[in-house]
């Protein structure tokens, strides 16, 4: 499904992309699950009952999703619909069947995983393990969200998927495999909050492991963002990063260590912000290490890139002039600026959000050929020369940071020209268009500034709702730039869904 609102001054559609939120009709699972070997359960944590006399499907729910899965018949995949809740009373880890694995909220937002006292692991899963595939959830108190491990034989593949997932643990997903394996990780639309590293992935032996991560956020660890490692010289690592915010790691935004084999990074149209910075020493965005000073360092292409407030760039760039592209950045190093277009500047970022200010030197200078959509899925411009980052910006533009937590503060930003009179407003439904019926908020929260600053910004720290009635639900902010005749001269609807507070 696709949310679509219309700039009502140049008349453009952009998308939001969201899951489907309704499962498929119940009376079309039987004949999917006769025809493909397919389980297909529903589970209620307020309503559901984990008892052989219940059926398990959406008029009589099981109350957990590991009690639903040992209900598969052997050989089956299984497909958990999670109805909206807080589930607490799961026997963790989840194993992953034999064949694959899917849990999805019924609604994105609206599922929350957790545990009163921490869990090692919340899914685990092994080289010979089918498929996991997670989505719309929200997930609290694990030391890995996610655990891979173990040695793969030949012909072993598993394919992880994870979409629009708030994710709150020591790690997110750690990958630790050994022999033939090939894993291939993709992360699309995820919220990542972690206490250590985000992603952390050691390929031993022949392992070979593939992360495709877009529009996603990393943020506050004490590790890297993406931590990945090559400890032997067959093993291999792809690491595809774009659209995608990385910020406030105490180490690296990105590690990439090899241990002389075929490992390469490509880093698009991202945000590392404030990363590297230490008591003790200060650390790079991104860090790609070599296991000798006779090997070739992993390679490396970054593009259209912000490096801002980092402990550096990148390391020991002027050791491997050939076997890196690092093109079209900007960055905060006066070494690199001036190389393949890299250009040093301020990225003038509004408040704690990614907004960019009206004196961001990444306004515009975007090459041609750059991604087609943003962090938020907008069409970046049509020209193909955007701006520098993971957020394609206008002339006057609203944006937030992260989701809308329940109970918790939505950091929101507005950017144009200075002195601009501006009016915010806030509605709550289930749908927008052009027609949307929204009211002013009042002064205190936050209230309608009467104009931008005199360098053209605005930040605001907005109190959401605490109800977990709303888990799931859409909250809609509108922003219109006004004349001082009062007229609207620009107005933009931006939809943020409610999930619970990470």
């Amino acid at each position: 499904m696709s949310l679509n609102c219309r700039d009502s001054n140049k008349s453009v559609w952009w998308k939001h992309d969201i899951p489907p939120v309704n499962p498929p009709h119940p009376a079309s699972l039987s004949v999917f699950t006769s025809l493909f070997g397919q389980d297909v359960f529903y589970v209620d944590a307020a309503a559901g009952q984990d008892s052989a006399t219940v059926a398990g499907t959406l008029a009589d729910p099981f109350e957990t999703i590991s009690y639903s899965i040992s209900r598969s018949s052997v050989g089956n995949s299984v497909l958990v619909y999670c109805q909206p809740g807080t589930y607490n009373k799961e026997t963790w880890p989840i194993v992953g069947t034999a064949d694959a694995l899917t849990v999805q909220a019924m609604l994105p937002g609206s599922v929350l995983l957790t545990t009163p006292t921490a869990a090692p692991t919340h899914f685990k899963i092994m080289p010979d393990s089918g498929d996991l595939t997670l989505r719309g959830l929200s997930v609290q108190g694990a030391q890995q969200f996610i655990r891979l491990s173990g040695s793969g034989a030949v012909g072993d593949q598993i394919h992880i998927v994870l979409e629009d997932l708030n994710i709150q643990a020591n790690t997110a997903l750690q990958a630790s495999v050994y022999g033939d394996a090939y894993v291939n990780i993709d992360m699309r639309m995820c919220e990542v909050k972690v206490t250590g590293a985000g992603l952390s992935l050691v390929a031993n032996g022949r392992t070979h492991i593939k992360a495709n991560v877009q529009r996603c956020m990393f943020t506050q660890g004490i590790l890297c963002g993406v931590q990945a490692e090559a400890s032997d010289p067959s093993s291999e690592l792809e690491l595809n990063i774009e659209n995608t915010v990385i910020r406030d790691f105490a180490r690296h935004a990105v590690y990439l260590e090899s241990a002389g084999g075929a490992s390469n990074l490509m880093l698009n149209s991202c945000n590392l912000v404030g990363n590297g910075i230490s008591t003790s020493t200060l650390r790079e965005a991104v860090n790609l290490v070599r296991p000798n000073a006779t090997s070739s360092y992993p390679h490396a292409v970054l593009m259209r890139n912000i490096l801002s407030d980092n402990g550096g760039d990148l390391r020991d760039f002027a050791s491997m002039p050939w076997n890196y592209t690092f093109e079209s950045n900007l960055v905060q190093d006066a070494a690199i600026a001036g190389l393949g277009g890299n250009i040093l500047g301020n990225a003038d970022f509004v408040g704690n959000t990614m907004v960019l200010g009206g004196r961001s030197a990444a306004w515009g200078v975007a090459p041609v050929g750059g991604l087609s959509e943003d962090y938020y899925g907008n069409i970046r411009d049509a020209d193909g020369r955007g701006d520098i980052g993971a957020f394609e910006h206008k002339a006057f533009t609203f944006g937030t940071y992260s989701r809308a937590p329940i109970g918790g503060y939505l950091q929101m930003a507005v950017s144009g020209p200075p002195h601009q009179p501006f009016a915010l407003f806030a509605g709550w439904s289930t749908t927008a268009g052009p027609g949307l019926q929204v009211n002013p908020l009042s002064f205190a929260n936050p209230g309608v500034s009467t104009t931008l600053s005199s360098i053209g910004s605005w930040s605001f720290d907005y109190l959401m709702p605490s109800s977990p009635a709303l888990a799931g639900r859409m909250s809609f902010f509108q922003i219109e730039g006004l004349l001082s005749n009062g007229l609207t001269v620009y107005s933009q609807v931006i939809p943020v869904r409610l999930v619970y507070d990470l």
